[in-house]
């Protein structure tokens, strides 16, 4: 009876084990650059930023910037610039902010499970520590600002401001 007990708890912890690691960084990072160069539900980046956004290499256009993965300044495509982003979603924004509630990786989740989505974010005890966060479709309805550094030919380059929201 113990040896049964004993295995049975061994199953129990490594697929709760293997539920999280699942979702790490390098899960996250291909999620996104799959995602950035579909087609889903009529939208597409690449098109997006072709015809609306002037980037006429779409998706495959080269940029600059400071890798989360690399840890450095490296130009790269888009597509993988979201992958990138994918990494930096899941890393905590500093142990002030995200034990404070203030951090951006505290509004990374969302429960469909729950009817009242204003109650359907982040919510967990880790110790004596509550984290609490926006459910994330609720959060990412949030008037949005994005700065762009375009790079024109010879190196120099112009900023860019889009603002939108997602509703």
């Amino acid at each position: 009876m113990q040896k049964k007990i004993f295995f049975l708890t061994l199953l129990i912890i490594f697929v709760w084990f293997s539920q999280g690691i699942s979702l790490e960084k390098p899960t996250h990072e291909v999620i996104n650059q799959n995602i950035a160069q579909r087609t889903i539900n009529g939208f597409s980046l690449d098109n997006y930023l072709r015809k609306t956004l002037g980037f006429s290499s779409g998706v495959a256009e080269l940029s600059w910037g400071n890798s989360e993965k690399s840890k450095s300044l490296i130009e790269q495509e888009i597509w993988r610039w979201i992958g990138d982003g994918g990494i930096s979603e899941d890393e905590p924004d500093g142990l002030l902010r995200t034990v404070f509630n203030k951090g951006r990786s505290n509004n990374h989740f969302h429960n469909p499970l729950k009817p009242d989505w204003s109650k359907s974010g982040l919510d967990a005890y880790v110790g004596p520590l509550h984290y609490i966060g926006q459910s994330s479709i609720l959060w990412g309805k949030i008037l949005i600002k994005i700065q762009i550094w375009i790079l024109v030919g010879n190196g120099h380059g112009k900023m860019q401001e889009i603002i939108f929201t997602k509703d």
